[in-house]
């Protein structure tokens, strides 16, 4: 017997198999339809006769193009393109009134068309790694969306217009080459989700504040030098992801974050912490490895949440003995510090205390293999200072 998932190559085995799970759609009245991965390079004209069908998935074939005749089937709620060879978002598209999520990651759509906007009922367009460079003024009249992915483009710049989008929960920005964020993000107030790491972003808008709903922001690896002192007022903020870039200091109001659960400040260039940080009555996890801190607030033994405490990696020569209060630690790394002695304290603390080697005097730098990818990234000159 010749099972079909065996045969790679041979494009008609490939079309019987398409053909088959329509015909088995067609009597089962199935309103999902699953083709991906056939190498299909055209789809069967008998997917038509599915008029009822609500989802279609055609990822990883070989797509150049959808058939007009798609647009027929009205009642498609979701279409999922991924990984084929399109160059362009199909015409037939424009058809399907009651469309509402389309994808199309990892295609060489490099545009976006207008006729987009007469998607009344889009909430969900994902374009990852298409080879957009930008973000067309339209978008922000597609005031149905509810989630928007862009990551792994080459977007410089985002429109004003994006304000636009006050329905919008999730919006992904995730490696592009943005410098800036626009002021009319701080209109986006349903937003919970917005991810911009991996870009060259070097200073927030003031009116990020006003984003009342976000729980999870990510900007790893931007070029961040400062933070508005605004961003104390995300209340509903619960995850902060600051790694990777060049903060020097950190405004006293991040400590009036209540509901904030995750920190990470890994790898940038803080010289101290705010006593206000002692304020976060939910923070469980708290990241500020490779920095060049010398010493951390006694307010940190304030703490009662916090479950992880990482200070690898700086020039720490004393710990505040406030920090014996810290009952529900279950991780607690010092290692590759300027420590002169290890207090006998930490031996009363619950938590795996990782102690690791600590420098003869302050200012020898550290030598694990964390250390040295940060440094690296540091001039000949900030060296010698540090």
């Amino acid at each position: 017997m010749i099972h079909v998932r065996n045969i790679v190559s041979t494009g008609c085995v490939v079309t019987t198999e398409a053909t088959a799970r329509i015909e088995g759609a067609l009597r089962e009245g199935a309103r999902e339809l699953d083709l991906s991965g056939l190498a299909l390079s055209r789809l069967p004209e008998s997917l038509r006769n599915l008029t009822s069908l609500e989802s279609l998935n055609v990822n990883t074939n070989a797509l150049t193009d959808l058939p007009d005749w798609l647009g027929e089937l009205s009642s498609l709620t979701r279409i999922d393109l991924r990984w084929n060879r399109l160059t362009a978002v199909p015409e037939c598209v424009r058809d399907l009134p009651v469309l509402e999520r389309l994808d199309l990651p990892a295609n060489d759509v490099r545009k976006l068309p207008d006729w987009l906007v007469e998607l009344r009922s889009l909430r969900s367009l994902w374009v990852q790694g298409t080879g957009l460079t930008e973000l067309p003024e339209f978008v922000g009249r597609m005031t149905s969306l509810t989630y928007l992915n862009v990551y792994g483009n080459s977007i410089t710049e985002l429109p004003d217009s994006l304000g636009g989008l006050t329905s919008l929960k999730g919006l992904s920005l995730t490696d592009n080459k943005l410098v800036a964020l626009p002021e009319s993000l701080g209109n986006l107030t349903a937003l919970e989700h917005l991810s911009a790491d991996r870009n060259a972003i070097a200073e927030l808008p003031e009116a990020m504040g006003n984003l009342s709903s976000l729980n999870n922001l990510d900007l790893r690896r931007n070029a961040l030098t400062r933070l508005p002192e605004t961003l104390g007022r995300l209340a509903s903020l619960t995850h902060l992801d600051l790694t990777g870039n060049s903060l020097g200091s950190l405004p006293e109001s991040l400590g009036h974050l209540p509901a904030l659960r995750y920190l990470s400040l890994d790898g940038n260039a803080l010289i101290s912490l705010p006593e206000s940080l002692g304020g976060l009555p939910e923070l469980g996890y708290l990241d500020v490895m490779h920095n060049l801190l010398t010493d951390v607030p006694e307010s940190l033994g304030d703490l009662r949440s916090l479950k992880r405490l990482l200070l690898r990696g700086n020039a720490l020569t004393t710990l505040p003995e406030s920090l014996r209060k810290l009952t529900a630690l279950k991780k607690f790394d010092v290692a590759h510090n300027a420590l002169r002695e290890l207090p006998e304290w930490l031996d009363e603390l619950p938590a795996r205390v990782i102690r690791g080697k600590q420098r003869v005097r302050a200012g020898r730098r550290c030598a694990c293999r964390d250390c040295r990818r940060w440094l690296g990234t540091w001039s000949p000159r900030t060296l010698r200072d540090l």
